[in-house]
């Protein structure tokens, strides 16, 4: 596996004030991700590891997570006029501009998609693009989170999550915006759109994941596999007290990744 993100120097936040954090968050995440989608994409230009990470056949599902992740979100680049800094923008308003052109204008279902050389156009066209790849990525796994198939049946859609999350947000930055002007003290800062699409993408790259390596069923899948350990064990003609422990191990690492937010958060 590839450790994008950990090979990026993190500003310790929390050595900061929590006031302070709110500001600095969003900017140090789109530094870290432009770092990132620049070094994979180098990667995979050199051919040094291939792409889409969801067809691989030889990687864990850290691997393809992570990279599924940046295959998505590196979308958000060079699309017409496109500004992934606008997704981080909490000043002029700038969020409940994305906000308001998304709920109500729509831009991202006009279609065939094009360019039109308006920033926060291209910016939300291309935010929807990272979707498209995730419904695409979804389909080949028939990942039950993520296919159309699949969503059609619970009445949505692979952008239905994002709009609800979108909704929110603009009824948080408007209450922020009111709060600024009726009150002394500094109210919290909401999280900008950038953070907002960040943890909605990782969550569905982890489900595309989990059905690339243990199929849609991936709970029956993962039962399978220990099966099969179980298996390759014994053929060690080992103790079953060194079964139980490699099995353990291996159950241990398997409840850290369903339980894992983020692909950094599983070692």
């Amino acid at each position: 596996m590839f450790g994008w993100f950990k090979k990026i120097e993190r500003l310790d936040m929390e050595e900061l004030p929590e006031t302070l954090q709110q500001f600095i968050k969003p900017m140090a995440l789109l530094n870290e991700l432009t770092e990132a989608v620049s070094e994979y994409s180098r990667a995979v230009g050199s051919g040094d590891i291939s792409s889409p990470a969801y067809k691989r056949e030889n990687d864990s599902v850290l691997g393809i997570w992570n990279d599924t992740r940046l295959e998505a979100l590196s979308h958000l680049w060079g699309y017409g006029a496109s500004d992934v800094t606008m997704l981080t923008d909490y000043q002029n308003r700038q969020q409940k501009k994305l906000l308001n052109a998304l709920l109500q204008d729509k831009p991202h279902l006009e279609y065939p998609h094009q360019p039109s050389g308006d920033p926060i156009h291209d910016t939300l066209q291309a935010l929807f693009r990272v979707y498209l790849f995730l419904g695409e990525a979804g389909a080949f796994v028939l990942d039950k989170e993520t296919d159309r198939r699949f969503l059609e049946l619970k009445h949505k859609n692979i952008f239905s999550d994002f709009e609800e999350h979108a909704k929110s947000l603009q009824a948080s930055w408007s209450g922020y915006e009111q709060a600024l002007h009726g009150s002394k003290d500094l109210p919290s800062m909401p999280p900008t759109i950038l953070e907002t699409l960040y943890r909605d993408v990782t969550k569905k790259s982890k489900t595309i994941a989990l059905s690339a390596q243990f199929g849609p069923d991936y709970h029956a899948g993962m039962k399978r596999f220990l099966n099969l350990a179980r298996e390759q064990i014994a053929k060690q003609k080992v103790s079953e007290e060194t079964i139980s422990m490699q099995l353990h191990d291996i159950e241990c690492t398997m409840q850290a990744l369903m339980a894992a937010d983020d692909p950094d958060d599983v070692t």
